[in-house]
């Protein structure tokens, strides 16, 4: 568990997936005030089915606070994570996701289609594959997905509509947040205020403003864009690389990969990185993924190195465990390939 209760307040644990842990301490009229806001978004709830563990932010938000302040059932699928839960047949229901809750949501979606509404919260990483899939097949019905852009550190910050196409809507602000945008516009860090900001074990009060490492473009309509993340976007000897993209690309190339890309300082060209996958048998070979840069990626920089694992180390909330994978190439009999 990464969840510390201290008299009015409670911590939570950081993933530490590139590194070092830290904690973010919340009062409890602070998490009472966040599902609040979230839930006016989602619409009537009668029973929530939560795929999230509770001992990390978002499990113990919409998996413990939300049905206790609604005063709803909840089912906690993710105890056994590959069964398929028994759902009340006649509530409207929230699903609480992961993305690696979708496959078995995907197995729901007969019996989420008897149902009065349906309403997915989707949190803590990128929309996956299996996500669009259960939302072609419950089109027409009562059926929607809302994704949540949030953080440890801050809470949830806005959120916005997964549709099956694949397009990107803008994020809409929470209303007790406020985005403190540059004066000349164009993508920039993440800089929001609100009652609700985390503290920091190592700081004495609660801040007014904090800083994220993503970045965004601020839109009207207290709108904005999602631009990447500063700590995903690297340059390889001064050409910009954003690691979210080659991931996807790598992954919508070679269907079935898990891939991660994982930064690093280097000597040489100031940033670099390292590519790791996993593969079911027989899978591609590192030769395989290396030739899709030439082919397919034009400018976008070699990795330092491809190197195949028996699966992507992560965090229960999906997060890659950097050190742990680095372990795994290490140890691992698979050739790798690359250049130093």
């Amino acid at each position: 568990m990464v969840i510390s209760l201290h008299g009015d307040e409670i911590s939570f644990a950081t993933s530490g997936s590139t590194g070092t842990s830290t904690r973010w301490v919340r009062t409890f009229a602070q998490i009472r005030a966040e599902v609040t806001v979230v839930a006016a978004r989602l619409g009537p709830i009668g029973q929530i089915v939560n795929f999230a563990p509770t001992g990390h932010l978002f499990g113990h938000l919409y998996g413990v606070v939300l049905p206790e302040t609604l005063g709803v059932p909840v089912h906690h699928g993710w105890h056994h994570p590959a069964a398929v839960p028994t759902i009340r047949p006649d509530v409207a229901t929230l699903l609480v996701c992961l993305p690696s809750s979708w496959p078995i949501v995907r197995s729901m979606a007969r019996s989420l289609a008897a149902l009065p509404a349906v309403v997915a919260l989707h949190g803590t990483g990128p929309i996956v594959p299996a996500t669009r899939t259960v939302i072609e097949r419950l089109d027409g019905g009562n059926f929607r997905v809302v994704e949540i852009f949030g953080s440890t550190e801050t809470g949830a910050i806005a959120t916005r509509a997964v549709e099956a196409t694949g397009s990107q809507p803008l994020w809409s602000l929470l209303p007790d947040v406020d985005l403190i945008a540059e004066v000349d516009g164009g993508p920039q860090p993440l800089r929001v205020s609100s009652p609700r900001l985390g503290r920091n074990e190592t700081m004495a009060d609660y801040p007014q403003v904090l800083v994220l490492d993503d970045l965004v473009e601020p839109q009207a309509g207290r709108l904005f864009a999602h631009a990447g993340r500063a700590s995903r976007l690297i340059k390889v000897n001064g050409v910009r690389c954003d690691l979210d993209a080659v991931e996807a690309h790598v992954a919508l190339l070679h269907p079935g990969c898990e891939v991660a890309c994982v930064a690093d300082r280097d000597t040489l060209r100031g940033e670099h990185y390292d590519l790791f996958y996993s593969a079911p048998a027989p899978g591609p070979t590192p030769e395989q993924i290396w030739s899709v840069f030439g082919r397919f990626l034009g400018p976008v920089p070699l990795p330092r190195s491809v190197c195949r694992v028996e699966g992507i180390p992560r965090s229960a909330t999906g997060k890659v465990l950097t050190e742990r994978v680095r372990g795994l190439a290490r140890a691992t009999a698979q050739p790798t390939i690359g250049f130093t």
